[in-house]
C-alpha cells in the first residue's frame, strides 16, 4: 500500500472477492502467491517445446476447462500452449490487444503424426494459394481472415494414423450431409470469432478503463458457452464435443456468476416514469414513480449495504472509488471462467479446418464439379483410381478446369506421360497429387470418385526457372532435383516428376532417365513423370522387361487438337509446329515481323 492509503494493484494480482454466502462483501486479497508473475506479451509469442497432452475420461466434470474439445483427433489433447494461452487471454481481457498471441498459439500447436514433410511438396502444390482462391470461408455476411497457416499445416501432415483421417472424415461427412449442422457450426464459429475479435482488438478511445469492453466478452463468453450447450442435439461425430464442453461449462460455478453479474448489469432496477408532455410534443414534467431494485440478483446490495462497504474499506486505510470497485469486480468474475478460454480459441482454429473444406466443396459446386471422399487403401496395393478428377488451382485463373479419369493397376507403378506442350500433363499430375494430401489428411478431393492407397510421404518437383543466383546450370539443377529426390522420399510414397532431365541432351538424358527408372523401384513407390522423349519412351514400351512401368499419353481429337483426356500409349509427336503457330513462331510469321521493323 502507497503512502497515500491507495492499494498499488498490480494486474499479476488481480483483486479478489471472497464471498460470504452467495452475497459478495468488499474482502481482497493483494496477491496470489500460488501464481507466478506474468510473462510480459513478447515472451508470449516464444516458442515453447511442442508437446500433445492426450486428456482422457478420467478428468472430473468440475474441470470443463481440462477437457479438450480437438475435433481434428479421436483421442482429445490440448495441442495448444494452455498455460501461455491463458497468461495471453488475460492481456486481452484488461487491455484489447495480446500483440499476435492468440495467432501464434496456433502457429506453435503440434498437428497429427504424419510421414508428409511439406518441404517435399507444399511449394510445387500451391497450397497457400489454394487455401486463397478455392477454400474462402464465408459465413453469412461474414468472411473472415481465417489463420491460413494452421489450416495449411493441417492439410499439408496427412495423419499417420488412419483413425485419425477417419475420425476426420465421420465429421466432416455429417456436415455435409445435414444442412442442420453445418447451420450450427457456422453459428458456434460466428459467436467464437466475435469474442476472439473482443479479446485481440484495440480498446475503445472513448471507454478509458475498458469497462464496456470487457462487460462485451463477459457477455460474448456467456454466448458462445450457451450456443455450444444447445448446438448439435444427438450428433454421431466429433461434433458432439462441442456440445459436451457447453454442457459441461454452464453448470460451473464460475459461469453461474458470469451469467449473474450480467444480469446485473444489464438489470440494476426498473423505473416507473410519468411524463407530462406539452402540445409541441416536448417533455413538460418528468417524475419517477417508484423504482423496484433486482433484489434476486447474489450481486444485489442495498444502498446501506454499498454505503457501510465503503466505510469499512476507508476504515482499514484503502481507497477505492466505486469504478475501481466495479472493474475489481469484473475481473473477479473473469478469473471463474477465464480458463475457459483456451480451449474455445482452439476450436476456433479447428473449425475453420472444416469450414475451409466446405468452402472448398461449394467452390467446386458453383463450377458443378464433383468431390468426394475417397475409398482409402491402407496397404498400398491397388493403384489411383480416379473418375473425373481436376485441377482446383485452375480456379484462380477464372478457368473450368475439364476432368479426367486416371487408373493404375498396382500402386508400386512408375507412369510415363507423355504428349503436347499445353496438353494438361503438368496439370493433372498437381490435381492428382492435391487429391492425395487431401483425401490422406481427411478431406474432400477434387473427383467424382476416388480411391487412394495409404501413401507414406509425398514428393512433387515440377520444372523450375532459371533464377540469377543459380549455382548450377541445367545439367547441373536438374541432377540436383534428382538427388533431392532420392534424399526425402520414403518407400511408399507417391512422386511426381514434371518434365525430368529435359534440360539435357537426349543422349544424356536417357542414361539418367535409366538409372532414375532403375532406382525407383527400390522405393516402392507410385511415380509419375512427364517427360518429351518421345522415341526414348517408345522404346521402353516395347521391352519385354517394363515390369510396374506403365504409359499414358494426352488423347487428342481429329483435328490433333489436346482433349486433356488421357490414354494408355506414347504419344507420337509433341505437336510442336502447332504450339509455334498459336504462339506465333512460324517462318511466315517471323518473316512478318521482320518487315515491319523500320528500315
Amino acid at each position: 500500500m502507497s503512502g497515500s492509503g491507495r492499494v498499488d494493484w498490480r494486474y499479476s494480482g488481480v483483486m479478489r472477492m471472497a464471498e460470504s454466502g452467495s452475497r459478495a462483501v468488499g474482502r481482497y486479497r493483494r496477491s496470489r502467491p500460488w501464481r507466478r508473475a506474468a510473462p510480459p506479451p513478447e515472451e508470449l509469442l516464444a516458442p515453447p517445446p511442442l508437446s500433445v497432452t492426450p486428456l482422457g475420461p478420467e478428468r472430473a466434470l468440475d474441470e470443463p476447462a481440462l477437457l479438450a474439445i480437438d475435433l481434428l483427433n479421436p483421442t482429445p489433447a490440448v495441442i495448444i500452449d494452455h498455460e501461455r494461452l491463458s497468461w495471453a487471454v488475460e492481456f486481452g481481457f484488461v487491455g484489447g490487444d495480446v500483440c499476435g498471441a492468440l495467432h501464434a498459439a496456433l502457429q506453435r500447436a503440434p498437428v497429427a503424426a504424419s510421414d508428409f514433410d511439406p518441404e517435399s511438396f507444399a511449394t510445387g502444390l500451391f497450397v497457400s494459394d489454394l487455401i486463397r482462391t478455392c477454400m474462402r470461408v464465408r459465413v453469412g455476411a461474414l468472411e473472415p481472415v481465417i489463420d491460413a497457416l494452421f489450416v495449411a499445416r493441417v492439410l499439408t501432415h496427412p495423419p499417420r494414423e488412419l483413425a485419425v483421417v477417419e475420425y476426420r472424415r465421420a465429421l466432416l461427412r455429417e456436415l455435409a450431409g445435414n444442412a442442420t449442422r453445418q447451420g450450427e457450426l457456422e453459428a458456434v464459429y460466428a459467436a467464437l470469432h466475435r469474442l476472439r475479435a473482443l479479446l485481440d482488438a484495440q480498446g475503445s478511445s472513448a471507454d478509458l478503463d475498458g469497462r464496456t469492453r470487457r462487460l462485451e466478452t463477459l457477455a460474448a463468453l456467456r454466448d458462445v458457452l450457451g450456443l455450444m450447450a444447445d448446438s448439435f442435439p444427438g450428433a454421431e461425430s466429433g461434433l458432439a464435443r462441442i456440445r459436451a464442453f457447453g454442457e459441461r461449462a454452464i453448470v460451473t460455478d464460475g459461469y453461474r456468476k458470469l451469467v449473474e453479474l450480467l444480469d446485473y448489469d444489464n438489470h440494476m432496477a426498473s423505473v416507473e416514469l410519468k411524463l407530462r408532455i406539452g402540445a409541441d410534443g416536448k417533455i413538460r414534467r418528468f417524475e419517477i414513480e417508484r423504482i423496484h431494485e433486482n433484489r434476486d440478483n447474489p450481486f444485489h446490495q442495498s444502498a446501506l449495504g454499498r454505503w457501510w462497504t465503503r466505510l469499512a474499506l476507508w476504515l482499514r486505510g484503502y481507497s477505492l472509488g466505486e469504478t475501481e470497485l466495479v472493474n475489481r469486480w469484473v475481473d473477479a468474475i473473469f478469473e471463474g471462467v477465464q480458463e475457459l478460454v483456451p480451449p474455445l480459441l482452439q476450436l476456433l482454429g479447428e473449425i475453420e479446418v472444416y469450414l475451409a473444406a466446405l468452402a472448398f466443396k461449394d467452390a467446386a459446386e458453383r463450377k458443378r464439379l464433383p468431390v468426394c471422399l475417397p475409398e482409402l487403401s491402407p496397404e498400398r496395393t491397388d493403384g489411383p483410381r480416379f473418375t473425373r478428377l481436376y485441377n482446383p488451382l485452375l480456379f484462380s485463373q477464372g478457368i473450368t478446369p475439364l476432368p479426367c479419369d486416371v487408373e493404375l493397376a498396382e500402386f508400386q507403378t512408375t507412369t510415363l506421360l507423355t504428349g503436347p506442350n499445353s496438353g494438361g500433363k503438368t496439370r493433372v499430375l498437381q490435381g492428382l497429387a492435391i487429391a492425395q494430401m487431401l483425401g490422406q489428411a481427411g478431406f474432400f478431393v477434387p473427383a467424382e470418385r476416388a480411391m487412394i492407397g495409404c501413401a507414406r510421404g509425398l514428393f512433387v518437383s515440377l520444372i523450375e526457372e532459371a533464377r540469377a543466383d543459380q549455382k548450377e546450370g541445367r545439367l547441373g539443377t536438374e541432377l540436383l532435383r534428382i538427388r533431392t529426390l532420392f534424399e526425402r522420399s520414403q518407400p511408399g510414397s507417391l512422386i511426381i516428376l514434371d518434365e525430368l532431365c529435359s534440360g539435357t541432351n537426349p543422349s544424356e538424358g536417357e542414361d539418367i532417365i535409366r538409372l532414375v527408372l532403375s532406382l525407383l523401384g527400390e522405393l516402392d513407390a507410385c511415380v509419375f513423370i512427364t517427360t518429351h522423349f518421345l522415341e526414348f519412351a517408345r522404346r521402353l514400351s516395347e521391352e519385354p522387361s517394363r515390369d510396374r512401368l506403365s504409359f499414358l499419353q494426352v488423347a487428342l481429337d481429329e483435328l490433333e487438337r489436346p482433349t486433356y483426356q488421357f490414354v494408355p500409349g506414347v504419344a507420337r509427336t509433341s505437336l510442336a509446329h502447332q504450339t509455334a503457330a498459336r504462339l506465333g513462331v512460324t517462318r511466315d510469321q517471323l518473316l512478318e515481323l521482320i518487315r515491319r521493323r523500320p528500315g
